[in-house]
């Protein structure tokens, strides 16, 4: 398996770059993010890339390449879903930051997965079931806020009384950051109820 590639950058177009290492030309498919941060890259610099490596019975190997790590690990996250292939992974991660994704998944907030073009309502509440411990973990690995117990357990309480999630999310997260870290569910369920209660 092809981990990363490392090569004189032959050509580019926004959703492919040519790479040259040793003699050998290979075609990377790349999203908007990546084709953002090597069209600055002059035409037979060397570029690296993080690879992943796709297979189909249709069209056999294609190599996805990715200047960064989190971009490669969100589009590795979101293959586990069902009915994801590489270019609604890819989609998702041209159109959003990882953060933001990972996030959306945990909170199940439809609205902004369904700014990924091919993700609708349905499939963005499934990919939330299916994902959410996933990207739960690689959220914490990104560096963000990790998403406790407390925090989930508060956000099923107030979507079980009837508040939207998107809404009960941003409550919730709004206290968790007015009580700090380590707040009990009840103190959160409390402080996001007059927040939404306003």
């Amino acid at each position: 398996m092809i981990e990363r590639l490392r090569g004189e950058l032959r050509a580019l177009t926004p959703n492919l770059a040519v790479l040259e290492a040793a003699g050998v030309g290979f075609a990377v498919v790349i999203g908007l993010r990546g084709y953002g941060r090597l069209r600055e890259v002059p035409t037979g610099d060397e570029v690296e890339l993080l690879i992943e490596m796709t297979w189909s019975e249709k069209n056999g190997p294609a190599l996805y390449g990715f200047t960064q790590e989190s971009d490669r690990r969100l589009f590795r996250l979101l293959l586990g879903g069902s009915g994801v292939g590489p270019k609604l992974a890819l989609a998702a991660v041209s159109t959003l930051e990882p953060a933001e994704v990972c996030r959306a998944l945990v909170d199940a907030d439809t609205a902004l997965l369904s700014r990924v073009p091919g993700i609708g309502r349905k499939r963005a509440e499934k990919l939330s079931l299916e994902l959410r411990e996933g990207a739960a973990e690689l959220l914490t690995v990104l560096g963000a806020v990790e998403v406790t117990p407390a925090r989930s357990d508060a956000l099923a309480a107030l979507v079980s009384l009837g508040y939207h999630r998107p809404a009960a999310a941003e409550a919730v997260s709004d206290a968790e950051k007015e009580l700090g870290e380590g707040a009990e569910i009840q103190a959160l369920i409390a402080r996001a109820l007059a927040e939404l209660r306003r």
